[in-house]
C-alpha cells in the first residue's frame, strides 16, 4: 500500500475515534466539545508527520501536505457521518422538543428535525476537510526538515544516445 494512503488512513481513523470520544465526553464535560475543531488540524498535521517519517525523498511540499490533510479530513468526515447521523436521527424527538421551546420564546429557526441534522452533517463534512487541510499545511514546515538534495543522475542515453552526449553526426 502507498505510504500516503497509509498515513491518511491512520490519521483519518484516529481523527474519527477522537471525534466520537469527544462527542461522548461533551455530554459529561460541556467544554470537551470545543476540541472538535482542534482535532482535524492535529490529524492533518499527523498525516504529514506519518508520511514524512516513511518517505526517504523528496521533501514534502505545502500542496502535498494540504492534500494529505484534506484526504484525512475526508476519511474522518465519512466515518463520523456514517456513525453520528443515525445516532442523531434516533434523538430527533429530543431535538424537536428543544426547538419547540426555542420557538415558544420567539426564536425563528429555518430548519428542524431531520433537515437540521442533514444540513449540519454536510456543513461539518466540509469543515473537517478544510481544517484537516489546514493542519496538513501547518504540519509541513513543522515536520519536514529535509532539504532538496542533489538531483538524481540523468539516464545513460541522455543527450542524443551517444556516449559523451554527442550527436554522432558529421
Amino acid at each position: 500500500m502507498n505510504e500516503k494512503i497509509k498515513a491518511v488512513l491512520m490519521a483519518g481513523v484516529g481523527l474519527s475515534v477522537l471525534l466520537i470520544v469527544t462527542g461522548l465526553l461533551s455530554k459529561l464535560l460541556p467544554l470537551a466539545g470545543c476540541c472538535n475543531c482542534l482535532w482535524p488540524i492535529v490529524a492533518g498535521a499527523l498525516a504529514v508527520w506519518l508520511y514524512v517519517n516513511k518517505t526517504p525523498t523528496p521533501p514534502v511540499q505545502m500542496g502535498e501536505g494540504a492534500a494529505l490533510g484534506a484526504l484525512t479530513g475526508l476519511i474522518a468526515a465519512v466515518i463520523n457521518t456514517v456513525i453520528s447521523v443515525p445516532i442523531a436521527l434516533l434523538n430527533v424527538a429530543a431535538v424537536e422538543a428543544q426547538f419547540d421551546q426555542l420557538r415558544a420564546q420567539g426564536v425563528n429557526i429555518p430548519f428542524s428535525g431531520v433537515a437540521l441534522i442533514l444540513v449540519a452533517s454536510v456543513i461539518g463534512f466540509f469543515i473537517f476537510v478544510i481544517l484537516a487541510a489546514l493542519g496538513g499545511v501547518i504540519g509541513v514546515p513543522i515536520f519536514e526538515k529535509r532539504k532538496g538534495g542533489p538531483l538524481p543522475p540523468p539516464p545513460p542515453a541522455y543527450g542524443g544516445g551517444q556516449p559523451g552526449g554527442g550527436y554522432g553526426g558529421s
